[in-house]
């Protein structure tokens, strides 16, 4: 659905999108470590969460916006928002 403030999980709902997909779904395939970042709203976890659905990927999901301002945050406080695992 367009236009719905929560993030998309279908690449039908995203709009023009291909290329930032295709970078994040090679990226993927060659192991390559990868962020995404930009400004807020503009659909960063959209897309990320639509190659990993589409394509079925094993993932494990921080929300890390409650750690913003910090200096440094101890990964024994960091837990999972969302995972996924499963064969590929």
């Amino acid at each position: 659905m367009l236009f719905d403030v929560r993030p998309k999980e279908d690449k039908r709902d995203l709009y023009d999108r291909e290329e930032e997909l295709s970078e994040i779904r090679e990226s993927i395939d060659r192991r390559v470590w990868l962020s995404v970042y930009g400004f807020r709203r503009v659909g960063k976890t959209s897309v990320v969460r639509t190659v990993l659905n589409e394509f079925n990927y094993p993932y494990l999901y921080f929300d890390l916006s409650p750690y913003m301002g910090l200096r440094s945050v101890s990964y024994q406080a960091l837990t999972p928002n969302d995972m996924r695992f499963s064969d590929m």
